[in-house]
């Protein structure tokens, strides 16, 4: 059985938080490339909704969609690098302990 040291431990959730980190970033991204694919394929038209039967009862703005879509992307996308950035500076005390006792 393998038993790992607390430094090695630290060092793997230190690493999958900086991966937390980096798709956070790309999810920004992509929460602001919604609206604007949106824009370029339909524009500023109303697209039908539709019932089971398949009759009309509303209409729905796709610009709208894209950019309640793209909020809702962005808000999830800040809540998880504030948690990340929390939970990297708590790592970073422990680390700063652990080392400071020489690993014991």
């Amino acid at each position: 059985m393998r038993i790992e040291t607390p430094l090695k431990t630290l060092s793997r959730v230190r690493r999958m938080l900086l991966w937390q980190l980096i798709a956070s970033y790309v999810f920004i991204f992509i929460g602001f490339l919604i609206p604007i694919c949106i824009y370029n394929e339909y524009g500023l038209s109303n697209g039908n909704l539709y019932n089971q039967d398949g009759a009309v009862i509303g209409s729905v703005n796709y610009l709208l969609i894209g950019l309640g879509l793209g909020l809702f992307a962005v808000s999830i996308s800040i809540f998880s690098i504030k948690m990340a950035r929390r939970s990297l500076k708590e790592l970073r005390s422990k680390w700063d302990g652990i080392k400071g006792d020489g690993g014991n």
